[in-house]
């Protein structure tokens, strides 16, 4: 069972280290993991269902402790784009009875999907509503080739689709790359 947290930081005036050492230090002291990428910052813990009300505990406790740094620092935590997720099997996301979280007085209820680095990721990993969407949009363009199609000959409309199809694998490859070089420096995928 994992719940991830998607925090939008709005830090752009303050170095980035200083604010990843204090990441570090809060989520370390209680028992989070985290992933950073530009202005995104995922909080994240696995657990068993049982355990769900100590462990929400402890993140909101480590949320006010960066809140409160942050307001120190003149920075701003955005409510308004934070987001609550459980992630698991049908069978486990039955068991877990906490259905909202309260971060400073705000009620955050639980989402069904979030988007992580332009995936859509859904509670149960099925990533049926990231394939839907993702097809929604290539059929989208796809169907804007109609129109220029008239004056295509075969081999152009065919180079254009396959450019098309192409151009899209790049710029998934591309944003999966520099996906895995920021957020796992030290690692190497076999």
């Amino acid at each position: 069972m994992t719940l991830a947290l998607f925090i939008k930081c709005l830090y752009y005036l303050l170095p980035y280290y200083a604010f990843s050492h204090l990441l570090e230090k809060s989520y370390t002291r209680h028992g989070l993991g985290v992933h950073s990428y530009a202005d995104d910052t995922q909080l994240y813990f696995h657990t068993a269902p049982e355990m769900v009300d100590n462990k929400v505990q402890r993140l909101v406790m480590c949320v006010e402790e960066i809140h409160q740094w942050m307001n120190a620092n003149r920075l701003r935590l955005n409510e308004d784009k934070t987001q609550f997720i459980w992630l698991g099997t049908p069978h486990q996301l039955s068991e877990v009875q906490c259905q909202k979280i309260s971060l400073r007085g705000v009620d955050i209820q639980i989402s069904t999907e979030v988007t992580c680095l332009g995936v859509l990721l859904d509670s149960r990993l099925t990533f049926a509503p990231h394939v839907r969407r993702l097809s929604g949009k290539c059929f989208y363009h796809l169907r804007q080739l109609k129109t220029v199609r008239r004056s295509l000959t075969e081999d152009a409309a065919t180079s254009l689709v396959h450019a098309f199809v192409t151009q899209r694998q790049r710029l998934r490859l591309e944003h999966d790359v520099s996906y895995t070089s920021v957020s796992y420096p030290n690692t190497s995928f076999a």
